[in-house]
């Protein structure tokens, strides 16, 4: 037999609302090759409202491959959006890069409330998954 744990995360969110701030945003941290990618990637995120801001900065890359440690330059990308776009995140980025590149999806323990309220405002927020 399965046993899970249904929330009314709408009602949590009410009850507890500093405690449930991590649960309402994403960050995404992905690894490019250049700044023109971010650039396009960021671009078509915001213009579907997959994202309430990018950031976009170069970094410094060093890596194993095939026996060696190799140095390049390279352009990471901070995605600022809801919880629950995953997939849609990630089919966007397809769209302009077929690398094996790094996306990590990380929940922030706190965000300040102006943000979380502008983020909101300006991204739907995905309806929940429930267990039948």
């Amino acid at each position: 037999m399965k046993y899970g744990i249904c929330i009314d995360l709408q009602y949590f969110r009410r009850i507890y609302p500093d405690l449930s701030r991590g649960l309402v945003m994403q960050l995404y941290y992905v690894t490019l090759n250049n700044a023109n990618e971010a650039e396009q990637i960021g671009r078509s995120l915001l213009e579907n409202r997959l994202a309430v801001c990018v950031n976009w900065f170069p970094i410094t890359c060093a890596y194993r491959w095939d026996e060696e440690i190799t140095q390049e330059p390279e352009v990471a990308l901070l995605i600022k959006t809801q919880t629950g776009l995953q997939e849609s995140i990630e089919q966007t980025i397809r769209e302009y890069v077929q690398y094996a590149n790094f996306i990590a999806e990380i929940t922030p323990s706190y965000v300040n409330s102006a943000f979380l309220s502008w983020l909101n405002q300006e991204v739907p927020q995905q309806p929940l998954h429930t267990a039948s």
